[in-house]
């Protein structure tokens, strides 16, 4: 270092070189100078170009490059920068390839200088930063709330917004309640009742709060509303039921448009609007105060008008509620994207709580999916950035960034189809749960083993089950299948491929059945 403390110069565009300065946090022990270049993106400049450009800038300035410790550019400008650190007499090393990430390794400075290369950028060093930086603004949240449900805290607008777990009471339901203990704010049980049946209320709600502080409950018949004093939520009033709830008005209740005495429920948003303030207007006459408003989200092509609702209904004064489930239950697509986006549009419009189910099974997991969504919404929102490079994602099959080796093909040849010979023993795999399982025979004497897929595959080979290479190459093949069918919770079918076929190839297939529809009709292309 230089002097009593180091000097970093940042180097960006003109066009961004205020809003860094506006919103750096200085290290302690540094002085930090921001110098904006006259080019539009940074990013775009080769070495050769910043090396010119940085002269230039010196030049104007009145400084020398090597009076900085430091000098940081975009980790986005292609090649290597060593020469420039030569030339110049100075560390000249890539940053962040984006502004987000620059801020966090600003801020942890001095655990990462060491790290900074002039060869490659940073980000993937400060993913452990940023995750500490998300928790941080998830543990430090400020803001008043206007309701209390329970133990939540609930403002007028989110963040925060609240993951409530919807639950159904049938014989699966400690198991239910186990799993949402795990992720969710509270829990809402759902009754299964044909016919109302009070009587089973006050156990499913002691049950409940083995896991729980907070407890929800939703039932089409208000006797069972009624039996459900312990609960701190009560699921869904509407004009036909509110005179029959007057005596537990007190509690907190989760109002909808619509009226079931009359079977009606509104589809779109203008319906919507008026049902629920004309059934505001009714609450409150009969003295219900503590309200959570929902739209009911309905299924497509009526979503947008649920969420066009629910901003609407923000507009009274109350926290606002949403259930993502008569969307993402009845679309057949990957739950994590569908519920991030639709969390999105109801987090803008100022959703506090958000009730999501695992009714089947391709939305198991979607408690998390929805929790990861909702934080990654509130970190984006805090720091007013867009919800991506914060430090957790929901990408599962995706990557932001495709990494590959690239190898030089020498002494190239085509794989073939060999046909080994088989041997005595026989082993079947199958994935129960997250665990993986192989049951090995051979004559009268069977084995089975549990375990990680890789190492039941070791046991098979120095255990004496597989000998032959072939065998050993197979059984580790569908071993690994199995293992990416118990994390990602799909079907595992030995011999059978799993099923994440890439989109090109599911349209693919539909693009030639089209070409062939064409050509038994005798049409052109369209």
């Amino acid at each position: 270092m230089r002097g009593s403390s180091a000097k970093i110069l940042i180097v960006t565009s003109r066009r961004l070189e205020e809003a860094i300065k506006k919103n750096l946090e200085i290290p302690e022990g540094y002085e930090v100078e921001v110098w904006g270049l006259p080019v539009d993106v940074v990013a775009l400049l080769t070495p050769e170009s910043l090396k010119r450009l940085l002269l230039l800038e010196s030049q104007k300035r009145d400084k020398q490059l090597n009076e900085f410790d430091y000098v940081i550019v975009s980790g986005m400008i292609p090649g290597d920068l060593s020469p420039l650190s030569e030339e110049f007499d100075t560390k000249v090393v890539k940053g962040t390839k984006t502004i987000n990430d620059f801020y966090i390794m600003m801020k942890n400075f001095d655990k990462v200088k060491d790290l900074l290369s002039p060869s490659r950028p940073i980000d993937e060093v400060l993913e452990e930063f940023k995750l500490d930086e998300f928790v941080s603004v998830l543990n430090n949240l400020s803001y008043e709330p206007v309701l209390e449900v329970g133990s939540l805290k609930i403002p007028l607008n989110p963040p925060p917004s609240f993951l409530a777990a919807e639950v159904l009471d049938n014989e699966d339901l400690e198991a239910q309640l186990s799993r949402a203990s795990e992720v969710a704010d509270m829990v809402i049980i759902g009754s299964t009742s044909t016919s109302p049946n009070p009587s089973k209320v006050p156990g499913l709600l002691k049950l409940a709060e083995k896991y729980f502080d907070t407890i929800g409950f939703d039932s089409m018949f208000p006797s069972e509303h009624l039996a459900a004093k312990e609960a701190d939520l009560i699921l869904s009033l509407d004009k036909g039921k509110m005179e029959k709830l007057v005596p537990i008005k007190d509690k907190v209740f989760v109002l909808v448009p619509g009226d079931s005495k009359a079977n009606y429920w509104p589809l779109n948003y203008e319906e919507k609007v008026r049902s629920i303030r004309d059934n505001l207007e009714e609450a409150k006459k009969l003295g219900f105060d503590k309200l959570i408003l929902d739209p009911i989200l309905s299924p497509f092509p009526y979503t947008l008008d649920s969420l066009m609702a629910l901003r609407e209904m923000k507009k009274l004064g109350r926290p606002t509620m949403v259930g993502l489930s008569n969307f993402v239950e009845l679309v057949d697509a990957d739950s994590h994207g569908v519920t991030f986006a639709l969390l999105a549009m109801a987090f803008e419009a100022g959703a506090n709580l958000v009730m999501v189910t695992e009714h089947s099974n391709k939305c198991k997991g979607n408690w998390y999916e929805a929790k990861i969504a909702l934080s990654m919404l509130t970190v984006a929102k805090v720091k007013s950035t867009l919800p991506k490079d914060l430090g957790l994602n929901l990408l599962v099959l995706k990557e932001k960034r495709l990494r590959r080796e690239k190898l030089e093909k020498e002494n190239l040849r085509k794989a073939k189809d060999y046909k080994p010979k088989l041997e005595p023993s026989v082993v079947r795999i199958w994935v129960e749960g997250d665990k993986v399982y192989a049951k090995c025979k051979r004559g009268k004497e069977v084995v089975t083993y549990e375990g990680h897929p890789y190492l039941i595959g070791k046991s098979l080979v120095m255990e004496g089950w597989v000998k032959e290479p072939s065998h050993a190459l197979y059984l580790g093949w569908e071993l690994h299948k199995a293992y990416m069918a118990s994390k990602l919770e799909k079907s595992y079918v030995q011999e059978r491929e799993l099923e994440c076929d890439h989109p090109r190839e599911k349209w693919k297939s539909v693009k030639e059945r089209m070409e062939r529809g064409r050509k038994l009709e005798g049409k052109g292309r369209p």
